[in-house]
This record gives structure tokens, sequence and C-alpha cells, in this order.
């Protein structure tokens, strides 16, 4: 499966997840970015930009990976397992 099949997975999820369509809709742009991003990568390292450029942006990616993963995990209704710490 190629990325963009990936992307669309992530988007059929996200819509059939969120009750909201703003939040969907804010979801999807979180989603479409980050992917264009990473397009934004594999270009600019096939270029041979100056490796401190390329090291900010892939941390750049990587957060903003951990922020959609973040908002994916708050979809579904996890236990509360606050009140089985002893």
């Amino acid at each position: 499966m190629d990325d963009a099949h990936h992307r669309n997975r992530l988007f059929e999820f996200t819509k059939r997840a969120i009750q909201s369509k703003s939040k969907n809709k804010l979801t999807d742009v979180m989603i479409a970015g980050l992917y264009d991003r990473f397009v934004a990568v594999d270009t600019m390292t096939n270029k041979g930009v100056h490796a401190a450029v390329a090291f900010e942006t892939a941390n750049l990616c990587a957060l903003n990976t951990y922020v959609i993963c973040g908002e994916i995990i708050s979809l579904h209704d996890l236990p509360d397992t606050a009140s089985d710490v002893s």
C-alpha cells in the first residue's frame, strides 16, 4: 500500500470515529499537513539539503505525528485506570 492509501485510510477512520464535523475537518487538515510535510522532507533529502535543516524538519514531523496520534487515541473511550492504582 502506498502513502496516499495510508493517508486515505486515516481520513476514513476519522470520518467514522468523529461525530463532530468541525473536529473531523480539523483532524483531516492536521493529517494532510503532516503528509505534505513528510513529502517535503523526502524531496529535501533527495536534493541534498543541509543536514541541520533536515534534522529540524524531521523533529517537527515527529512532533506532529505525536500530536495526531494523541488525537486518534483520544477518539476511543479508554477505561479509567486511575482508580485501580493502589
